[in-house]
């Protein structure tokens, strides 16, 4: 079953706000394809203490509705047999949960997929490369609290909580991401760089930026970038055994 079942479901009515969401542009919305999808309710679901079975069961008639700070879960008692006219009856919830759950949800899914050892180091210091499926390579450039990747992932994730206010609000006050769109790839960087959240990356950055500076002996915006990726790789071995 995919996420646009859960939200187009003929026989319940939806919050103004799930519509707005909806109808947001043809194809494009983005907080219903990335963020209240169907994966990341199986992960809220298992966290509820259900089982493998009853999540494979549940997802094919859940409803999700979105509301403008919460999210409405439904799963009826009684389900339809496929190809029959009879009912079965199946574990059923309808509550409330948190858009923060759905953002750990993400976290935690592409916290699991994310893969150090496919990033790599370019000829700049502030620049990543995470390699790809296909041989498609994706950029990630990492700043002073934020890293960002060029793939479509990325984007449609950063689009998902433009369209939803509160959700970026939960995002920015997460003590682990505090801000971080969490892709894979970025997640990748994050293990790549030794981090687990924000914070330690932040410090990471920053150890780097001032060490090179210390090497350089002169102002950052005074060097070139040939000089600045010097200074920061040997900055690196010297902060943290060459482990990058």
């Amino acid at each position: 079953m995919n996420t646009a079942k859960a939200h187009c479901r003929t026989d319940r009515k939806y919050s103004p706000f799930h519509m707005s969401l909806l109808t947001y542009v043809p194809n494009e919305d983005f907080a219903l394809k990335h963020l209240y999808n169907i994966k990341n309710t199986e992960e809220i679901l298992a966290t509820l203490g259900w089982t493998r079975e009853e999540i494979k069961e549940a997802k094919n008639h859940i409803s999700i509705d979105v509301w403008p700070y919460i999210v409405r879960f439904h799963i009826p008692k009684w389900v339809p047999i496929s190809g029959t006219a009879l009912y079965k009856q199946t574990k059923s919830i309808s509550r409330f949960i948190s858009k923060k759950d759905f953002i750990s949800a993400l976290m935690e899914r592409n916290s699991r997929q994310a893969n150090s050892s496919f990033v790599e180091e370019t000829n700049e210091w502030y620049i990543l490369k995470h390699k790809g499926s296909k041989a498609q390579d994706h950029r990630l450039l990492l700043e002073h609290g934020n890293i960002t990747c060029s793939c479509h992932a990325y984007n449609g994730i950063s689009q998902a909580f433009n369209q939803d206010e509160y959700a970026l609000k939960c995002l920015m006050k997460d003590p682990i991401l505090a801000g971080q769109i969490p892709d894979k790839h970025v997640l990748s960087a994050w293990k790549y760089l030794k981090c687990h959240c924000m914070a330690s990356y932040s410090w990471v950055w920053k150890k780097i930026q001032d060490a090179a500076i210390h090497y350089l002996n002169t102002d950052w915006d005074e060097v070139s970038d040939e000089e600045v990726f010097a200074a920061a790789e040997r900055a690196k071995k010297d902060l943290f055994g060459g482990v990058f």
